[in-house]
């Protein structure tokens, strides 16, 4: 009641500054008689309200002659109900803070964030608060609280301070920070420990605030690395902050370590593979004609690059060759060949009737007449043959033609009364005995006539039989008849059934006679009524051995009579 009465006379005090003195000794009687009312209505742990005493609620306490229940200061909370004192109101514990009034629980109890501390009953986190005399050096005393992570204890004072940045504490009443290492920072002040620099990053000194990234050229593959490695040969890294380098695609090179981009391959050179630290020259018989190239050209045929590194091929000049892709040097035409253009891939033969005897000709020349070639030098035309001009081959006489000597330019052709009867003929035949030959040229010899004759070796003509004489085809002389029973002078019968059988001549019967066939006998009879003349056969054995007739024995004869 004392305290409330001070309280009262307070006001009272204030009042009787603004007011008569006896509104003042009114109100001082009003409130000493109300404060004894309180007294005497309400007990501890409890406070008035319009339906009498209640129990004083969680998160407040209720002191002996308050009417209105007072909440628990921020920085604590009151589980309990009926408290009469702040001391049942709870402290949140170090570390935690909680600006709420009234609060219930400790869920209203808020960690720190990094860097900063409370002790015990804190309404809120601090850098440092020596005002309580509650953090000072680690030999505590009881209830005193240790510095947090993050802090050390001051030497001089005693006070927790935050760790600078570059530094850490990574136990609580630490006595100083550490420095970060190379390879790690810390960025803000309090920090319990260092961060990995990442990949790509790097910090070479200690005490480091933040990582720097690796230049181009350079690259960090893992964590916390102090330095940057350079790109090897081969490799490149274009923008900072690699964490790899990327391999030098085909057809470009990278000659040197460090390197911010690749070099192209120049002309006459080629890169096959990733990673090329040089670009290796085209080799000979290849060419590449663009910068970039991954794999060089063979030259085609009828061209040649003698030389590495060539930017194009080279073509075949006349009188060379190249027969396939990719050849390094151009190869002479060979003796007997020759190629007039530029270009090729082969060279060509000689015709025949021209020759070339030396490597490279670009042209053949012209063998003499009456000569032909063996594509390296000129050979006589054999007998039998010739060659008519310059530059033409060796060619056959024709039947009917000959050449004595080599070397001929044309042919002789067989007189008449001779003949060839094939090609190259060297001479003439003459005619044999019985046989003729009327013109030049010819190929063979004819036969003479029936009744005809030819009694020497080339005979140009057939002279007729006498009188009383006749002959067969090719005779040499003729064969006198004998007798009145054989008629002669009429066509050479040809024995069909048998080609080789002797020869057999048609004949006639007398004016007055006929033939007539009956068995085996050819006879010739009267002719009834009339005169009439009819050829019979009349078979005459004869061989011709060596030109030679010989008159074999009659067979048939004519008759005279029926008999």
């Amino acid at each position: 009641m004392a305290k409330a009465f001070s309280h009262k006379y307070r006001i009272a005090s204030m009042l009787s500054k603004h007011l008569p003195f006896t509104s003042v000794v009114l109100f001082l009687l009003f409130a000493l008689t109300h404060a004894q009312n309180l007294s005497s209505t309400c007990p501890s742990g409890s406070a008035s309200s319009p339906a009498g005493c209640t129990v004083c609620a969680q998160g407040h306490y209720c002191p002996p002659g308050e009417r209105r229940p007072i909440p628990c200061p921020a920085g604590t909370y009151g589980p309990s109900v009926g408290q009469t004192l702040v001391s049942a109101c709870l402290p949140c514990p170090a570390g935690t803070a909680s600006a709420s009034v009234g609060a219930t629980s400790n869920g209203t109890c808020a960690s720190c964030p990094k860097g900063r501390f409370a002790p015990a009953g804190a309404s809120s986190c601090v850098v440092h608060d020596d005002t309580a005399g509650m953090l000072r050096s680690p030999v505590r005393n009881a209830g005193n609280t240790p510095c947090p992570k993050g802090t050390y204890i001051a030497s001089n004072t005693g006070i927790c301070t935050l760790c600078v940045p570059g530094t850490y504490s990574s136990q609580t009443d630490s006595g100083s920070c550490t420095r970060c290492g190379p390879g790690t920072y810390a960025s803000e002040e309090g920090s319990i420990d260092c961060t990995r620099c990442s990949k790509g990053m790097f910090v070479s000194t200690s005490a480091a605030t933040g990582c720097t990234a690796c230049p181009a050229g350079s690259f960090c593959s893992q964590e916390a690395q102090a330095s940057c490695t350079l790109c090897p040969a081969g490799a490149f890294a274009s923008s900072s902050g690699s964490a790899e380098c990327t391999s030098c695609p085909k057809g470009m090179f990278a000659p040197k370590s460090g390197s911010t981009s690749c070099t192209i391959c120049p002309m006459g050179t080629y890169a096959l593979n990733l990673g090329s630290i040089s670009c290796t020259e085209c080799a000979a018989g290849t060419f590449s004609a663009t910068t970039g190239t991954v794999e060089c050209t063979r030259c085609p045929e009828g061209s040649c690059a003698p030389s590495k590194g060539s930017t194009d091929c080279s073509t075949c000049p006349e009188g060379t060759f190249a027969g396939r892709n990719g050849a390094e040097h151009c190869t002479p035409c060979e003796a007997g060949t020759y190629n007039p253009s530029p270009g090729r891939a082969s060279c060509a033969k000689c015709p025949a009737g021209t020759f070339t005897n030396v490597a490279g000709a670009t042209a053949c020349t012209n063998c003499p007449a009456g000569t032909s070639s063996s594509v390296t030098y000129c050979t006589k035309c054999q007998a039998g043959s010739y060659s008519p001009s310059e530059g033409s081959a060796c060619l056959p006489c024709p039947a009917g033609t000959i050449s004595t000597d080599s070397e001929a330019t044309n042919c002789t052709i067989c007189s008449a009364g001779s003949f060839s009867p094939r090609e190259y003929s060297t001479s003439c035949i003459m005619c044999e005995a019985g046989t003729f030959s009327s013109s030049s040229g010819k190929t063979n010899c004819t036969k003479c006539p029936l009744n005809t004759f030819a009694p020497m070796k080339g005979a140009t003509t057939c002279e007729p039989c006498p009188a009383g004489s006749n002959s067969g085809w090719g005779f040499r002389q003729c064969a006198t008849c004998r007798g009145d029973d054989i008629y002669a002078n009429d066509e050479l019968w040809y024995n069909l059934e048998n080609p080789d059988a002797p020869k057999c001549y048609f004949s006639r019967c007398p004016d007055d006679m006929e033939s007539d066939r009956g068995g085996e006998t050819l006879l010739c009879k009267e002719i009834s009524g009339g005169s009439s003349k009819t050829t019979m056969i009349i078979c005459v054995c004869v061989l011709v051995p060596v030109g030679v007739i010989i008159l074999g024995i009659i067979i048939y004869l004519c008759c005279k009579s029926d008999k």
